[in-house]
């Protein structure tokens, strides 16, 4: 599948590999977009990225409806856009109608005059300081945008041309899903109790749950059983899961 004739991958590139192959294979008995969604966002944990968003890259300039299809954008972000009307001068939006491959923000966060280096500034602002576009050509032709960003990355071609993959099934599936009808919402579960997210925010940022325990002066046990309720409450099979539904449920903010 994904690189396929690569050879043998090793280390980090290649748990990185197996990740995109894995998603790939999940995502096709997945019945939900939420579902979809939170797969998306735990593979892109995995790479190093916090956020993303697909939507209908054509006509910038036009007030196009449902041009987000789905986002997992920091708290505030998607409201600035929306009301400055960044679509019409966003440089990735621009790129992503005029490349086929994938390619990187920075490359060209000033093509598009100074409104476009504002729309990049203010997108820093909010953490957004790099990331990916990816161009997908959806079922009607119409150009669709796959943006996955965070702060600064280093991916190896390899790893790019994985998660070029991945964005590309991902699409896919969600248009499938998007035709069925309109998006079901996830019902809540057991609510986090507050020590419970402080850990989940601690584990989104990387942290061990001894380090964990040394910040919140308690112990490891407990940080472990916090752990052990948060997967249960958010029905999360492993760590990377449960930051990724609680980001996408606006539980947390990366």
């Amino acid at each position: 599948m994904c690189c396929a004739g690569m050879g043998s991958t090793m280390g980090a590139e290649g748990a990185k590999y197996i990740e995109a192959l894995d998603f790939i294979d999940r995502i096709k008995d997945i019945g939900t977009i939420d579902g979809l969604v939170v797969e998306f966002q735990a593979l892109i944990l995995r790479y190093g990225f916090t956020s993303y968003c697909v939507g209908n890259a054509t006509a910038p300039k036009s007030d196009v409806a449902d041009r987000v299809w789905c986002a997992t954008w920091p708290k505030g972000w998607a409201s600035v856009w929306v009301q400055q009307n960044f679509a019409a001068v966003d440089p990735v939006v621009y790129q992503l109608l005029a490349s086929k491959l994938p390619f990187r923000w920075s490359d060209i966060r000033d093509s598009n005059g100074p409104r476009g280096t504002e729309v990049m500034n203010v997108a820093g602002e909010f953490q957004l300081r790099d990331g990916m576009g990816i161009p997908v050509i959806a079922l009607n032709g119409s150009r669709v945008g796959v943006t996955i960003a965070g702060g600064q990355f280093d991916l190896s071609d390899r790893e790019k041309s994985c998660l070029h993959l991945a964005a590309i099934y991902f699409q896919a599936r969600l248009e499938k899903l998007r035709a069925k009808g309109p998006v079901v919402k996830r019902k809540s579960g057991d609510e986090l109790t507050v020590r419970e997210l402080d850990c989940l925010a601690w584990i989104a940022a990387g942290k061990t749950d001894w380090e964990i325990a040394q910040i919140l002066s308690i112990s490891e046990l407990t940080v472990t059983s916090h752990v052990r309720n948060i997967l249960r409450k958010l029905n999360a099979m492993h760590r990377a899961q449960a930051v990724a539904k609680a980001i996408v449920a606006g539980m947390i903010a990366l």
